[in-house]
């Protein structure tokens, strides 16, 4: 889809070269999720140990029984963890935090009663595992982590999304990470609560640290952390932080740039402009897009701020502005045409993709293995039905029944 030689994105820009490419919000940012998981050794192992918990009471009836008795019927239960799903990995870690107790005194009861050899072993590693300040302290950080990209997440799901709330939401979420590095002593803090509730010793272990060898024509000689905490905050707590950082920068700066080239539409900018500013960057829209913008679209705009200046306020949106622009002032019968087709052209960049997905989720529902032969034209009125089904619920069957009989009726002369 997005090769710079042979992909969608480049076969379009043959054709229309001003067309722009937004790679799929949503998918973007599971992508960011997925470098930040493999980022580091410590965190690769982290959530390596969440599966295998799943794994282990989730193969048999027995242990997923046991387990059951501790959390009763609380709906927070171990959440399998699927690397494509979204929302997989937050769930997966917010079960574990909320059950965390519930799920140590299971593997305690399995390593004491278990007559099994090996069950008896696996739930002891897993148990160590987990009976480790670095296992609290990481459930602690990555959920709080996770939670905020989620959050964008729901928002770049949503169907009517435009392109300046995904930015905004985006950019949230950058600045709150960046605080997060300054951060450490909160997130250490209330893992050292959860660690001294479950009698966990709330310091780092120390582990021998391997020295490198120093070649002769090397300049640097080997850094030493003064003790386990100081490594884990660098290698592991600001890498995490970095990665994602970075990630959402590097990923979504093509974003940004569009967005950008609409800034004359941002309320709080044309609140904070004044006209010459604000014809400059009409001036410039217009020759990026001259093919369809006109020569008057500065002298057009500028009549429709000075109109909507009196009402403007900065906690209006885009599409608030549009709407209000489009509904009082009436652009098309005002002669206001090269103003509607840059908002027109605005809200038709599409953000993300996640309809369609759902389109393929409801797909995969429809044609089933007891409908594996059926046609084309069945598939695409069923899944239409399916996909729809809000507005199929409103339609009257009697009146379609009587009117199929009208159409298929055999009548005599």
């Amino acid at each position: 889809m997005s090769g710079a030689y042979n992909g969608v994105q480049k076969r379009v820009k043959d054709i229309q070269p001003n067309a722009e490419y937004v790679h799929c919000a949503s998918h973007n940012l599971n992508l960011v999720i997925n470098d930040a998981v493999r980022g580091s050794v410590e965190i690769q192992k982290f959530f390596a140990t969440i599966p295998d918990l799943f794994n282990f009471f989730g193969n048999s009836i027995k242990r997923w029984d046991l387990l059951s008795k501790f959390t009763g019927e609380s709906e927070i239960t171990l959440k399998k963890l699927n690397p494509t799903r979204w929302s997989s990995r937050v769930d997966s870690i917010t079960a574990v935090k909320l059950r965390f107790f519930d799920i140590v005194k299971a593997l305690s009861e399995i390593t004491l009663k278990s007559s099994s050899k090996d069950e008896r072993s696996e739930a002891e590693i897993i148990k160590s595992k987990m009976l480790n300040f670095e296992f609290v302290f990481l459930c602690e950080f990555m959920r709080s982590v996770l939670n905020n990209i989620n959050y964008v997440s729901k928002v770049l799901q949503k169907r009517d999304i435009v392109l300046d709330e995904a930015t905004k939401a985006l950019d949230g979420t950058t600045d709150k990470l960046k605080k997060y590095r300054n951060d450490f002593e909160s997130f250490k803090s209330k893992a050292t609560e959860t660690a001294k509730k479950y009698n966990i010793d709330p310091t780092f272990p120390e582990k021998r640290r391997r020295k490198t060898k120093k070649h002769f024509d090397e300049l640097a000689s080997d850094h030493r952390f003064e003790n386990r905490e100081e490594w884990f905050r660098v290698t592991i707590f600001n890498d995490v932080l970095d990665i994602v950082i970075g990630q959402l920068d590097a990923r979504f700066s093509g974003m940004s740039a569009i967005c950008k080239s609409f800034d004359f539409l941002i309320p709080k900018n044309l609140l904070s402009w004044n006209e010459t500013v604000l014809v400059k960057k009409c001036d410039q829209f217009h020759k990026k897009y001259c093919d369809i913008i006109g020569p008057t679209f500065s002298m057009q705009f500028l009549n429709v701020y000075h109109l909507i200046l009196p009402q403007l306020t900065e906690t209006w949106s885009i599409r608030q502005l549009c709407k209000e622009i489009i509904t009082k002032f009436g652009v098309l019968e005002c002669d206001l045409t090269e103003v509607y087709t840059a908002m027109l052209l605005f809200h038709t960049i599409p953000v993300t993709s996640a309809a369609a997905e759902r389109s393929f989720s409801k797909l995969k529902i429809i044609k089933n293995y007891l409908r594996n032969s059926i046609r084309q034209d069945r598939l695409r009125h069923l899944s239409l039905i399916a996909i729809e089904n809000e507005a199929a619920s409103n339609l009257d069957l009697s009146e379609i029944i009587d009117e199929f009989a009208k159409i298929k009726a055999r009548k005599r002369l």
